[in-house]
């Protein structure tokens, strides 16, 4: 789950929740009430899971793919020209 996603889900919200209490709707606040729960638990799981996910050089070995030259041949048999 991207970032900005649960951010952008928590801060609608939030934002609802706050319109809610301003006009008492029951209603709108417990479904967004809800929806800022579990946009918060959504930050919350990101911040604890975020040093687990390997980084962009880590699954090829440690080489990133701008590190990699090209041969001068046309593949493994040599130039066809």
């Amino acid at each position: 789950m991207p970032f900005y996603l649960s951010l952008a889900n928590f801060l609608n919200g939030v934002i609802w929740v706050t319109y809610a209490l301003f006009r008492l709707d029951l209603y709108i606040l417990i479904a967004n009430g809800l929806g800022a729960l579990s946009g918060a638990i959504q930050l919350i799981l990101y911040a604890c899971y975020f040093k687990s996910t390997p980084e962009d050089g880590d699954e090829n070995g440690g080489v990133k793919p701008s590190d990699v030259e090209l041969s001068g041949n046309n593949g493994p048999y040599g130039s066809t020209v």
